[in-house]
């Protein structure tokens, strides 16, 4: 999924960490960190990472998840540049439905 959305988006910053003192340290034990909170594996394309994007898109972010030590999911965040406008008028709209 990376080198697809690299294929689309261009270049983007990969963080890939292990928290410093995780007992999930050996390669066994990477959906346990990801699973434990104490890895993180995520791509990220945006300005800064001087990505390629349309107009009124901000970032993408892909981020890998565990579910558990042998099972997990990847998701893909869109982020436009209204997107805090976008949030207020759901947030009215169910406000309103109250």
């Amino acid at each position: 999924m990376e080198q697809k959305l690299q294929k689309s988006y261009g270049a983007f910053k990969r963080t890939d960490v292990l928290i410093p003192g995780s007992i999930w340290d050996e390669p066994r034990d990477w959906m346990s960190g990801l699973n434990h909170k104490e890895r993180y594996l995520f791509s990220c394309w945006d300005q800064e990472s001087t990505a390629v994007l349309p107009n009124g898109l901000k970032a993408v972010y892909l981020g890998a998840t565990a579910l558990d030590s042998g099972s997990g999911y990847i998701s893909v965040e869109y982020s436009f540049d209204n997107d805090q406008a976008s949030d207020s008028e759901i947030a009215a709209l169910e406000d309103d439905a109250l």
